[in-house]
């Protein structure tokens, strides 16, 4: 939630020491991160080259720009690959061997996630990472220059930053400018996951961002929006903190 790496190295080290299993959780930035090494920006270690990881998840719906849900694991050996696979007898059928604890899947996901890493190629994912570092360093440098805001300093394309406001009035602010961020609550912050974004919807967020601000510092407020998923006692207040877009989910759900 912070934008950053653990310090993987190190836990490699305990790991090895104490002959335990570290799994890198790379769901976010394992399909970003080697391109952006490739566009020339430093990037954390976290895959196999740190002794001690063992396996590494990385979501191709994410970064890999693939549907949903499709994601990818790895890992050191084939030896440890063997972990991986759900087999049991203790059934009337007999024997029962799965590559994952769901069974069966479509494979249209994997089709598409194909389709769309052969089409854009090395080339062109090391492209998508230069633009979206190239729109981290200029929101980075226009927003933290603003004298109520501060920006954080991240590892690859998450940004992160707070306000010297109310945050759940600017959560709102920018809500009302159609954008959808992602709020955290301890401390109280926001996140915006970076892609190579167009010229001009970068210049929109950055300006929608200045403006809310701008309007809250000459005393102008917005409808709260909660930064978080925390339920408040009582039937009708049970949302109450939700995001927007929770609380019209919900009684969606119900329906079903």
């Amino acid at each position: 939630p912070y934008g950053r790496y653990d310090d993987l190295p190190a836990l490699g080290r305990i790991a090895l020491k104490h002959n335990l299993w570290l799994h890198a959780d790379a769901c976010l930035g394992g399909f970003m991160a080697p391109f952006v090494r490739l566009a020339g920006y430093p990037v954390p270690e976290f895959d196999f080259t740190v002794p001690g990881v063992c396996s590494i998840s990385a979501d191709l719906h994410k970064y890999g720009h693939a549907p949903k849900g499709i994601s990818t694991v790895s890992w050191r050996s084939e030896e440890y690959q063997q972990h991986h696979y759900v087999l049991f007898d203790d059934w009337a059928e007999g024997a029962y061997f799965s590559q994952s604890m769901l069974g069966s899947r479509a494979a249209s996901p994997s089709v598409a996630a194909w389709a769309i890493l052969t089409h854009l190629g090395e080339e062109g994912k090391v492209e998508i990472a230069r633009e979206a570092m190239k729109f981290k360093e200029r929101f980075e440098r226009e927003i933290d220059a603003l004298p109520n805001a501060t920006v954080w300093d991240t590892d690859l394309t998450p940004l992160v930053f707070t306000v010297d406001h109310d945050p759940e009035s600017f959560l709102g602010g920018i809500l009302q400018k159609g954008w959808y961020l992602m709020g955290h609550m301890e401390p109280p912050l926001f996140q915006v996951i970076l892609d190579s974004y167009p010229q001009e919807l970068a210049d929109e967020l950055i300006n929608d961002v200045k403006e809310v601000l701008a309007a809250l510092a000459r005393g102008e407020d917005f409808p709260k929006v909660g930064l978080g998923y925390t339920f408040t006692e009582g039937g009708d207040d049970a949302l109450a903190n939700f995001p927007l877009w929770v609380k019209r989910a919900v009684p969606l759900m119900k329906k079903i």
